[in-house]
């Protein structure tokens, strides 16, 4: 392994990552909306920059998933983020 990272904890994430591109953009928003979550001007423009966002969350609430490697990778493997959050 060259990266010297976890196989279960990449193949969770590859599986987990798009599966809320199921939702149309408008769908994306309006369940964002209803979550309560903060939206960013660029998710306010671009619906479907949600879906990361989104994914995070089914794979918490649907799958069960609670590693936090795991349900950072799926939040920002689009837009990222710092490397120290």
């Amino acid at each position: 392994m060259q990266y010297h990272l976890n196989i279960e904890k990449c193949t969770i994430t590859a599986l987990l990552h798009d599966i809320s591109a199921i939702f149309s953009p408008d769908d994306m928003y309006k369940y964002v909306k209803e979550l309560g979550y903060q939206i960013d001007p660029s998710e306010e423009k671009y619906h479907f920059l949600l879906y990361q966002r989104i994914s995070k969350e089914i794979a918490y609430d649907y799958f069960h998933i609670e590693d936090e490697d795991i349900l950072s990778a799926i939040e920002c493997h689009t837009t990222l983020k710092k490397r120290n959050e």
